[in-house]
């Protein structure tokens, strides 16, 4: 009976040297870093016609150093990035909607503006500037038109004093000097009178209408 007791001792010894204790881990904490506040600043801030630019600007109440700048747009109920950077132009009018800027770092949340709505409207042209256009390319028209004729005139004068020049070198008198050594000039306040020759005698027809004696018939001198 003894012996049965120093077993069970022995036994309960061996059961409480293998108990292990429960390890207790603490776990580290590490607080994120938070981006301050961004606002969205639109110029101009009001609807635009199409071709007109509307400028988005992105901005923070404070100045970010290693930051990503980023633009998004809602489509279809979730917003997708559109562009980079601190700006964003826009000029179409299949570029309106709702878009909000973004600014990012690899160690802290990202950070986002509230959203922004643009309006982009497609007009078209009015009759009085489809009228303007006209009157406009048809006043280059007629310009181009001015300038060809003034360019040829001076080309054919440009012509004309080669050929007189030409003409002169070459000893022949020019046109106006042909034109003054023709008939002689005739006073129109002085008889006109032809000299001719009828039948081996010399005659003189005087020219003066109001001396005719029949139709298309002078009267003659012997």
């Amino acid at each position: 009976m003894l012996l049965g007791y120093i077993l069970l001792f022995l036994i309960d010894n061996t059961v409480k040297s293998q108990t292990t204790h429960p390890i207790t881990t603490t776990s580290v904490h590490t607080p994120t870093q938070m981006l301050p506040p961004l606002q969205l600043v639109a110029n101009p801030d009001y609807p635009v016609a199409a071709g007109q630019k509307i400028i988005l600007q992105c901005s923070a109440l404070t100045i970010l150093e290693n930051v990503t700048w980023f633009w998004q747009r809602q489509q279809n109920h979730t917003w997708a990035d559109v562009g980079t950077g601190m700006e964003l132009s826009l000029t179409e009018p299949k570029q309106s909607g709702e878009y909000r800027c973004g600014a990012k770092r690899q160690s802290a949340e990202p950070s986002l503006s509230p959203s922004h709505t643009v309006y982009i409207i497609f007009t078209r042209a009015s009759a009085g500037e489809n009228l303007g256009i006209a009157a406009f390319v048809l006043s280059l028209l007629a310009l181009m038109i001015i300038i060809a004729m003034i360019l040829w005139m001076g080309w054919q004068a440009l012509n004309l004093t080669i050929k007189t020049s030409i003409t002169a070198d070459k000893g022949f008198p020019g046109p106006e000097a042909l034109s003054n050594k023709g008939t002689p000039r005739i006073n129109s306040d002085q008889d006109v009178y032809m000299n001719y020759i009828s039948n081996n005698q010399q005659n003189y027809t005087d020219l003066d209408p109001s001396s005719m004696t029949g139709d298309a018939v002078y009267s003659s001198l012997s």
